[in-house]
């Protein structure tokens, strides 16, 4: 994705399988699909999609970090094609609370001890 960084929190590459639903206007269901994630932060991510989503969109995310399942629901902030048959959306999470946030902040630290030294 091209353009200027606007984010306030540095995000790290990371490649993560996840579960996602698209919600429509009226907060049905209006697709589901399975992404990966390109890169997280501490309030937001790059998914990776066969699947355009539109900006201001809704999306419910079920990710996998190590053993635990996170649910995660955030809004279409952009969306790029990516050159080929998928698309790229930066998520800014909505609601991110309780074990979610400790689960997900202790992810992110360790991706970093890992993967940053």
């Amino acid at each position: 994705m091209t353009g200027t960084n606007r984010r306030q929190n540095q995000r790290q590459n990371a490649l993560n399988l996840l579960d996602y639903t698209a919600l429509g206007a009226d907060g049905e269901i209006a697709f589901r699909g399975l992404g990966r994630t390109l890169n997280v932060g501490e309030n937001g991510l790059l998914l990776e999609t066969h699947h355009p989503l539109t900006a201001g969109q809704t999306v419910r995310i079920t990710i996998g970090l190590r053993e635990d399942l996170v649910d995660l629901q955030g809004r279409v902030v952009r969306i790029e094609p990516d050159g080929g048959e998928k698309f790229q959306a930066g998520i800014e999470f909505a609601s991110l609370e309780g074990d979610g946030r400790r689960i997900f902040s202790a992810y992110l630290a360790a991706f970093k001890e890992t993967f940053l030294g």
